[in-house]
């Protein structure tokens, strides 16, 4: 019998970003593949699975591993449960390994922006990843990345045989970023008091997410438009929001930022359906899954000229440098003047969103679970 322990605990969270997400919809895609007849897969988390993850099919079983403590679970718990009951193949959707692996271990590693840009980040928690990542390429035995961007970063930044890295694309959720019926974005329009047309942003509004620039871009669009359009930026705050949050109380523009939090996706997809651009400046992405959700509801985008971008995105966006405001504030006013562009980038955008599925990347995965078994 070949076991497969797969990590749980970021799809099992409440608030799902990049990361969580990325688990959470490949292991419930990973559930439509049919099992081999000596395949068995366990759960690994460490509180009883939420919602539609505890939905398992034949052959699946959730392993609650308790844990007392509010850190240590990985580290503590996983590798005392590798130790008395080792998987054939363990596989983490985070670089964060545990002491002692599986039989064959597959980890991902979802960018190296710790090492680009470690002002950005806290330094504990650099100091963590750049662990995380030398430990996982020391002894995973596959490492996949979820850009051709971020291989290559890994290529040129650490040791490692070009081999042993795998590619699997992010992708959406079909049934949620998609064109919503008029009545489903007037709602939410409403709830979150969005009066005027507005450009949006979705992500942790934290410094590596480059918000400064937008703000600064946002209060320089607004100075030159004769119209007044809302700035909405959608999701919780990280890392440096304290200086984001004194940005907007100075801004002359105040009153038009609109902050409603952490949105559900079918929220976020209402919201985006009826954008006027969807703006994501940030400094650095491993792949940069808001772009491809905005894509799917057909919004057109402005994105940071950064390698994982041009990547995903193709021709489907204006392309600004980070830290260029004024060219920020001249690509927003662009949309706002050119219903033409807009419509043009908008139908780009919806045909490339075409090419990535989760279906296709837990297809993919299992192929590489296979060939370690």
């Amino acid at each position: 019998m070949k076991i497969i322990g797969l990590d749980a605990s970021s799809a099992n969270k409440n608030e799902r970003t990049g990361v969580e997400w990325y688990a959470y919809h490949l292991i419930q895609n990973l559930k439509k593949h049919a099992l081999k007849e000596n395949e068995r897969v366990l759960l690994y988390s460490p509180a009883e699975l939420r919602g539609a993850l505890n939905d398992l099919p034949n052959g699946w079983q959730a392993q609650i591993l308790n844990w007392p403590f509010a850190r240590g679970w990985m580290q503590g718990r996983v590798s005392w449960e590798m130790f008395k009951n080792k998987p054939d193949l363990l596989f983490v959707p985070a670089q964060s390994l545990p002491r002692i692996l599986g039989k064959k271990t597959v980890t991902t590693i979802h960018d190296l922006g710790f090492r680009h840009y470690p002002e950005w980040y806290e330094a504990g928690a650099r100091h963590r990843l750049e662990l995380a990542t030398q430990d996982a390429i020391n002894r995973a035995d596959q490492i996949i990345t979820v850009s051709e961007a971020t291989r290559q970063d890994l290529l040129a930044s650490y040791p490692i045989r070009p081999e042993k890295i795998s590619v699997t694309p992010l992708a959406y959720d079909l049934g949620v970023f998609k064109t919503l019926p008029t009545q489903d974005i007037q709602a939410a329009r409403a709830e979150y008091q969005i009066n005027h047309p507005y450009f949006m942003f979705v992500g942790r509004l934290e410094a590596k997410k480059n918000i400064l620039t937008l703000l600064k871009a946002f209060d320089e669009f607004s100075a030159h438009t004769a119209s007044e359009y809302n700035l909405v930026l959608a999701g919780s705050p990280g890392f440096g929001y304290a200086e984001i949050h004194q940005a907007i109380e100075r801004s002359p523009n105040k009153h038009l930022i609109k902050r409603p939090g952490y949105l559900p996706g079918q929220q976020t997809a209402a919201l985006l359906n009826a954008a006027a651009g969807f703006c994501f400046p940030s400094w650095f992405e491993g792949f940069g899954l808001p772009n491809l959700e905005a894509m799917a509801c057909g919004t057109p985008l402005i994105v940071s000229d950064i390698p994982a971008h041009r990547e995903v995105v193709l021709n489907a966006a204006l392309f600004v440098a980070p830290d260029d405001s004024a060219g920020w504030a001249r690509a927003m006013g662009r949309l706002a003047s050119n219903p033409h562009l807009a419509n043009q980038l908008a139908e780009r955008g919806r045909e490339r969103a075409r090419d990535f599925s989760w279906a296709q990347t837990a297809e993919q995965t299992w192929g590489i679970f296979r060939n370690l078994l």
